[in-house]
């Protein structure tokens, strides 16, 4: 399953949600003050620079109540491949994530890049606006009707 243990509540901040969601990750993907993205495919870890977009992408994860593994990766991946993404490395990892999840789990990828019709991305809100929607409010901002899926 992908959604992480402790979802989001309806009620949280997005802000609160995404502080919840980091400490259950432990910097995993990002270490606190860092400037590097830590990916990792299997086994290996490759650092990329952090595109600047990872607040919007953490209220992505906690809106749609997805993990940090890869389906939860390929979940927000799809729904950033389906609208324009903000840069040109968000694409390409975006790309890589559908991509793996496409060869691991064909059915699961296309059930839910079909599900996936109709949301929205948050890069267009203002992240003070952001951070301070509840995760129902950005759950409805993205056409997410719930987190569970």
């Amino acid at each position: 399953m992908s959604a992480p243990e402790g979802s989001p509540e309806d009620g949280q901040t997005v802000a609160e949600a995404i502080a919840a969601f980091q400490r259950r990750s432990a910097g995993a993907i990002q270490p606190p003050g860092s400037r590097w993205l830590r990916i990792a495919v299997g086994p290996l870890v490759f650092p990329v620079p952090d595109p600047g977009w990872m607040a919007w992408h953490d209220a992505h994860h906690v809106a749609l109540a997805a993990g940090t593994d890869l389906r939860g990766e390929a979940r927000v991946s799809i729904v950033d491949l389906q609208r324009r993404p903000p840069s040109p490395l968000i694409a390409l990892l975006s790309a890589g994530s559908v991509g793996i999840a496409l060869i691991c789990w064909p059915r699961w990828t296309l059930a839910e890049w079909r599900r996936a019709r109709g949301r929205r991305t948050l890069y267009h809100v203002p992240l003070p606006t952001l951070m301070a929607m509840t995760v129902a409010e950005a759950r409805a901002e993205m056409g997410e009707e719930t987190g569970a899926g």
